[in-house]
């Protein structure tokens, strides 16, 4: 498959997964607090695990990849997601 048909696909697949994900907020009816709560949690764990598996181990390996020992390319990324944090704190 052409790789500029696939990217559209998975866009596209991806859009139309995020409209589907909202249409509950288009419903006529009110979540309790409890639901609200459980599924708020698994949007941050699915964020969570999004992080984890596709920013924190590539930075990781690139900066290895750029010489760096695995103890300083843990620090590195520790450094990142401390200044991200500040940066959203601040924002």
């Amino acid at each position: 498959m052409n790789s500029v048909l696939a990217g559209f696909l998975a866009s596209l697949g991806a859009g139309l997964a995020t409209g589907v994900g909202a249409l509950p907020v288009m419903l006529p009816f009110e979540m309790s607090n409890r639901v609200q709560g459980i599924l708020l949690g698994v949007g941050g764990g699915v964020m969570l695990a999004a992080t984890s598996f596709s920013l924190l181990i590539p930075g990781a390996e690139a900066a290895r990849n750029l010489g760096y020992s695995e103890a300083a390319a843990a620090g590195v990324m520790v450094a990142g997601i401390l200044l991200g944090g500040i940066a959203l704190w601040l924002a």
